[in-house]
């Protein structure tokens, strides 16, 4: 299902795609910096992956809700800038302060879900860099070591990808990421492509990271 999240400042739609309700929550960002479309490029390949009728996807639906947000900045993609929206902030620093319409209609939507009793699990959110690269938690407690388990399984069945992890301490900045870990205590990931990544390659790497994510998400002890 696909429903109006809330719209931009200039009243550009902000749209949410969700499966059928479940007690517990994945959920996916996408373009909160407008020019970076190879995170989106991966992050296509990655919803695909998680929504295809393959036994382990139907699993994890059956176990898991699913919310995609492919285009949580839709005035700076359409008016061309680098990271802002148009009010000149930048997306990816307003989680906690909660300034910017944007991301007070991803809350405003979230804490509704959570207020029926659904708890959320996972956050990724999806970006473009110099390289292909995940920014994580050092300590991960629920489930335990995601990161590292997740990302170490992937690399088993990509040889011939690169990619790093940043294990990177809590800070000031009001990312995402920071927001998502701290006051929900669960992995909230940062998976950055890279800009001159091969487009296919991040299309199967892609793939695998969300068989991965599904694998290890299955095997975590449900919420209560």
């Amino acid at each position: 299902n696909t429903r109006l999240l809330g719209q931009s400042v200039q009243n550009r739609p902000i749209y949410l795609a969700e499966t059928d309700d479940r007690p517990e929550l994945v959920l996916l960002f996408g373009r909160q910096h407008p020019p970076e479309v190879s995170g989106a490029i991966a992050m296509r390949s990655f919803v695909r992956t998680v929504l295809e009728e393959s036994d382990l996807a139907r699993q994890f639906r059956d176990r898991f809700k699913l919310a995609i947000i492919p285009l949580l900045n839709p005035d700076g993609v359409a008016l061309g800038h680098w990271r802002h929206n148009v009010n000149g902030v930048d997306v990816n620093r307003d989680w906690g302060p909660f300034t910017q319409p944007e991301t007070r209609a991803v809350m405003a939507w979230l804490e509704g879900v959570e207020a029926t009793g659904t708890q959320l699990r996972l956050l990724l959110d999806f970006h473009s860099t110099l390289e292909d690269l995940f920014y994580t938690q050092p300590v991960e407690e629920n489930p335990p070591d995601f990161a590292s388990l997740w990302l170490g399984a992937a690399a088993q069945r990509l040889p011939d990808f690169p990619f790093k992890q940043s294990a990177d301490p809590v800070n000031e900045q009001a990312n995402a990421k920071n927001y998502f870990y701290v006051s929900r205590g669960i992995p909230a990931i940062t998976y950055e492509s890279g800009d001159e990544t091969d487009r296919e390659q991040l299309k199967h790497s892609a793939k695998v990271f969300a068989e991965e994510m599904m694998r290890l998400m299955l095997a975590s002890p449900e919420s209560r």
